[in-house]
C-alpha cells in the first residue's frame, strides 16, 4: 500500500472505541487539518470522520480483519509487519500518533515527521503491568525479548519525538535510550466551555445539598489493570457518600452485582451525560497508578478537587494539598488501597476548595494552549 498527500498526513494505530487518546487525535486534526487519518483500523468509519472532522479515514484492505480489540491484540505482532509494508509520502509534515502498530509505517516528508507517543508498549516493555497471568508472561516471554529489538529499532528511526509527560519521557529514556520532549495532551472542548457557560454550583453549594449524601464521581474503563476493587469496597462499607462511576469494561456487570450499596454503574456516557454526572459531583476519585490522565483535566476544569493516588498523573496534572497551606486542587494518598483513600476522603472533606481557583489551573492543559503548540512543532 503506497499512499501520497501534497498535504500534511496524520497517522493513528486504531479507532475502534472513543476514549482518551482518541479525544486526543481529535484536537490533532483539529490543529494540523490534514489531508486524511491513516490507522490500522476502523469501526464505523463515517462516524470516525464526524467525530474526527476529517474528511477521510484510510486504512489497508485487512483493516476489516481485526476490528475486534481481542483479534487485534492476539495479532499484534503480523500487524506491525504488515503496517512496515505501507508508505507513506507527504510533500508537507506527517504527525505519528502511535505507541504501537502505526509507528511502524514508512514514512517519506519533504518537511517533518514527528512521533507523538504516551508510554512505550506496556505488553512489550512491562509485560509483568499488562500480563496478570504468570503462565501467559512465561509464555510470551521469548517472543517479548525477540519483538523488543523491533520495537527499540522503529522508535530510534524518528528524530523528533514527543511524549505526553514527564513520566513517560523517563521511560522512554530508561528502556529505550532517546531523548523525547513533552507535549502534554489535552481533554476535549467541551469541559472548558461549560464551566463558563453553565450556572455552576460551587463546591460548597454541592456538598451541602440537603436531603442527598454527598456524591463523588469516578471514571475510567473496568478493566481488571486498571486496579479498582478498593475504591468500591470502600464506598461499599461506609455510609456517608454515595459513587457514581462512569465507564464500561469486561468487569461491569461482575462490579454492578457486587458492589450495589453505595455504588452506581452508569455504563457509558456521552459527553453531555458525562458533563452532567460530574458536574452533580463533589469531587473525582482517581485511583489508578497512570502516568498521564485526562480524567483529572476535565475534572479540574470543571471546578472540581480531585481525590487520587500518588503517581504520574496526579504529580503532574494537579497541584497537591500540603499542610503548609495554599490553594491545591488534590488531596493525593500514597497507594492504592482502601486505609489510604478513607484517610483521604477524611482530609477532604474538611478542605475548603476554590472551583475558580480548580478551573483557572485546569488551564494550561486547555485544547488551544495544545493546538498552538502542536501547530507550532509540526507545521514548519
Amino acid at each position: 500500500m503506497k499512499l501520497y498527500s501534497k498535504k500534511v498526513i496524520v497517522i493513528a494505530d486504531k479507532l475502534q472505541d472513543v476514549g482518551g487518546g482518541e479525544t486526543v487525535l481529535a484536537q490533532i486534526c483539529e490543529a494540523l487539518n490534514p489531508d486524511f487519518v491513516l490507522t490500522s483500523t476502523v469501526n464505523k468509519k463515517h462516524n470516525w470522520e464526524e467525530i474526527l472532522g476529517v474528511n477521510e479515514i484510510l486504512t489497508p484492505f485487512w483493516g476489516m480483519l481485526v476490528r475486534n480489540r481481542f483479534v487485534w491484540f492476539l495479532l499484534y505482532p503480523v500487524i506491525c509487519f504488515l503496517m512496515n509494508r505501507i508508505k507513506v509520502y507527504s510533500d508537507d509534515s506527517v504527525l505519528v500518533y502511535s505507541s504501537t502498530v502505526s509507528k511502524y509505517i514508512k514514512i517519506h516528508s519533504k518537511k517533518r515527521i514527528v512521533l507523538y507517543s504516551n508510554y512505550p508498549a506496556r505488553g512489550i516493555f512491562f509485560p509483568s503491568q499488562f500480563f496478570k497471568s504468570l503462565p501467559i508472561r512465561l509464555m510470551v516471554r521469548p517472543f517479548i525479548s525477540l519483538f523488543k529489538n523491533f520495537e527499540v529499532r522503529c522508535i530510534r528511526r524518528y528524530e523528533n519525538v514527543f511524549v505526553i509527560s514527564k513520566a513517560c519521557r523517563d521511560a522512554y529514556k530508561e528502556q529505550i535510550n532517546i531523548k523525547s520532549k513533552i507535549l502534554n495532551c489535552p481533554t476535549g472542548n467541551s469541559f472548558f466551555e461549560y464551566y463558563t457557560e453553565s450556572e455552576y454550583l460551587g463546591y460548597e453549594q454541592r456538598f451541602s445539598q440537603s436531603g442527598a449524601k454527598p456524591t463523588f464521581v469516578l471514571v475510567s474503563r473496568l478493566v481488571d489493570w486498571k486496579n479498582l476493587d478498593y475504591v468500591f469496597d470502600y464506598f461499599n462499607q461506609q455510609t456517608e457518600y454515595k459513587l457514581n462511576v462512569v465507564g464500561v469494561g469486561p468487569l461491569l456487570e461482575s462490579y454492578r452485582k457486587k458492589y450495589s450499596r453505595n455504588c452506581n454503574f452508569l455504563g457509558y456516557l456521552s459527553v453531555d451525560d458525562k458533563l452532567k454526572a460530574m458536574d452533580e459531583s463533589c469531587g473525582l476519585v482517581f485511583p489508578s497508578v497512570q502516568e498521564w490522565s485526562l480524567v483529572t483535566i476535565e475534572a479540574n476544569s470543571l471546578g472540581l478537587p480531585v481525590v487520587g493516588v500518588k503517581c504520574g498523573a496526579t504529580d503532574e496534572t494537579q497541584i497537591i494539598f500540603t499542610e503548609h497551606g495554599g490553594e491545591a486542587t488534590c488531596i493525593a494518598y500514597n497507594a492504592p488501597d482502601a486505609k489510604y483513600l478513607s484517610v483521604a476522603m477524611e482530609l477532604f472533606v474538611k478542605t475548603k476548595w476554590s472551583s475558580d481557583f480548580i478551573h483557572e489551573h485546569s488551564k494550561k492543559f486547555s485544547p488551544a494552549v495544545f493546538r498552538e503548540e502542536l501547530k507550532r512543532i509540526v507545521l514548519v
